[in-house]
């Protein structure tokens, strides 16, 4: 793996290559612009539940303190 920082450009050329291209298979998992095979913690299932609830929980903590700013504004 490549310890050198990135452009925000080149950063973002996968991202805009999967909207854009027709080439970009739906679904993909996407590295430098190529097709790529994800790494086993991206596969493991227990992982993915784990951060799932994790996502969940943090947004609904977000929308909660949104929530409160509302009501004191």
């Amino acid at each position: 793996m490549n310890s050198t920082p990135k452009t925000a450009a080149a950063g973002a050329a996968t991202t805009a290559y999967c909207a854009t291209s027709r080439r970009a298979a739906g679904g993909g998992y996407y590295v430098n612009c190529n097709l790529a095979i994800p790494g086993a913690a991206a596969m493991d299932e227990r992982l993915q539940r784990k951060v799932w609830d994790l996502a969940t929980r943090l947004c609904e903590r977000e929308e909660e303190e949104e929530e409160e700013e509302a009501m004191t504004a």
